[in-house]
């Protein structure tokens, strides 16, 4: 499906949605690497990920911490 969508639009057209949970966390490092692939074997350097979190309520200051570690990492 990431490779669908990568073929389909481009990287600045694509954001991941993040809530710091297993489940998004996967995705996030599956759509990562897919980007990497994709640019691996040209000169240009594979993009920025783009990726959508929205504090909206209480969170586990762990939870938090993550997401702070995982901007860093992507």
């Amino acid at each position: 499906v990431i490779e669908q969508c990568l073929a389909k639009y481009s990287p600045n057209q694509i954001a991941v949605a993040f809530n710091g949970g297993k489940d998004c966390t996967v995705v996030l490092h599956q759509y990562s690497f897919f980007l990497q692939k994709k640019y691996a074997h040209t000169s240009t350097p594979a993009p920025t990920v783009r990726a959508l979190f929205i504090h909206n309520k209480p969170q586990f200051e762990r939870v938090i911490e993550f997401v702070d570690q995982c901007v860093q990492q992507y």
